[in-house]
C-alpha cells in the first residue's frame, strides 16, 4: 500500500499515509485471491464498490493452463498492472483526512458442482483494507523581545512592542511542524528583514526549533534590524514558514505578524510656582 515497497493486510492495524499521498510504483493496494476449498472454480469474479462498479474477472492468467480452472490451493494476485484493475494504483485514497476503510470481495462457481463458491448469502467473501491519512500543519511565531523588561512577546497587533528610534530591533521565529506527518524541506522567510527562502532544515512531528540572531545559515541577514526603527511609527512585519511531506507533497504554510512602535526619546520638565503672592512673602 506504499507503492509496493511494503504491503500491509490492513484489517485492524491501518498504515499512516499523508494528504495528497500518491504511488511512487506499482499499486496503492492489491488484491490476493485464494482458492480455499477442494473444488476448482470457474466465473470467479472480484469487485470492490469504492474503486469499480460491478464484476471484474479474474485475469485470465489466473486460471490453470491446462483444465482453464482455478484449482484448489491457487493464488491469484491481482495488482494495477493487471488489465482492467489499473484503478489499484490510481486511486487517490488520501485526498482528505480520517480513516478510509476500502472492502474487496470474490465469488466464483464449482466447476463440477455449479454452486456458488460460498453458498450463504451474499454468495461472496470479502475483506477490507483500512488506511489513515494524515494532515500535515506547520505553525511559525513571530516575537519581539522587549528592549526594557527583555522579554520575548507576540505582539500580533498593534501598536506591539515600543523601541525608541535608531535602536536595534531583536526579533525571534519558532517554527513547529503541528501536523501528523514529518516534514522535510523547511523554509522561513521574512521579506521586511531581508530574508528570502532561508532552509533550516527537517521537522519531526511535534518538534520546534527558535531562531535567533546568529541562527540562520551563513550569508543570510540577521533577525537584529536597524532598519525597523530608522524612523519613528509603526513598523508592521510578517514571517513566514513552509514545509513539504511525504516526498515532496505540498506545502503546507503558515504566517505571523509581529508589530513595533518606535518613538522619538523625549523630555519634557515642568516648574510650579504659587499662583499669587501675599503681602509679606
Amino acid at each position: 500500500m506504499d507503492g509496493g515497497a511494503t504491503w500491509s493486510n490492513a484489517n485492524t492495524e491501518p498504515p499512516l499515509f499523508p494528504i495528497g499521498y500518491v504511488p511512487t510504483s506499482l499499486a496503492q493496494y492489491r488484491i490476493t485471491v485464494t482458492n480455499t476449498g477442494e473444488e476448482a472454480l470457474s466465473n470467479v469474479f472480484v469487485n470492490d464498490s469504492m474503486l469499480w462498479t460491478g464484476d471484474l474477472a479474474l485475469p485470465a492468467d489466473c486460471y490453470d493452463d491446462v483444465t482453464g480452472y482455478f484449482e484448489p490451493g491457487e493464488v491469484c494476485v491481482i495488482d494495477s498492472g493487471d488489465a482492467g484493475f489499473e484503478i489499484l494504483g490510481d486511486y487517490g485514497v488520501c485526498q482528505t483526512p480520517g480513516l478510509k476503510t476500502n472492502t474487496a470481495c470474490t465469488n466464483g462457481d464449482g466447476s463440477f458442482s455449479q454452486l456458488p463458491a460460498i453458498p450463504s448469502p451474499p454468495g461472496e467473501i470479502c475483506d477490507p483494507a483500512n488506511v489513515v491519512c494524515l494532515e500535515p500543519g506547520i505553525d511559525i511565531i513571530k516575537r519581539v523581545q522587549d528592549p526594557v523588561s527583555l522579554v520575548w512577546e507576540d505582539a500580533n497587533s498593534a501598536p506591539g512592542v515600543y523601541y525608541p528610534t535608531g535602536a536595534t530591533v531583536r526579533y525571534q521565529l519558532e517554527v513547529c511542524n503541528t501536523g501528523g506527518v514529518d516534514l522535510e524541506d523547511v523554509y522561513v522567510e521574512d521579506p521586511a528583514l531581508n530574508i528570502a527562502q532561508s532552509l533550516i532544515g527537517s521537522l519531526a512531528i511535534g518538534q520546534c526549533v527558535t531562531l535567533e540572531q546568529g541562527t540562520l545559515p551563513t550569508g543570510v541577514p540577521g533577525l537584529n534590524s536597524d532598519l525597523a526603527c530608522a524612523n519613528p511609527g509603526q513598523f508592521p512585519n510578517t514571517a513566514y514558514a513552509d514545509g513539504y511531506y511525504g516526498g515532496g507533497l505540498g506545502p503546507v504554510e503558515d504566517d505571523d505578524p509581529a508589530n513595533v512602535t518606535c518613538q522619538d526619546p523625549s523630555v519634557d520638565i515642568t516648574k510650579v510656582g504659587p499662583t499669587e503672592a501675599k503681602v509679606g512673602d
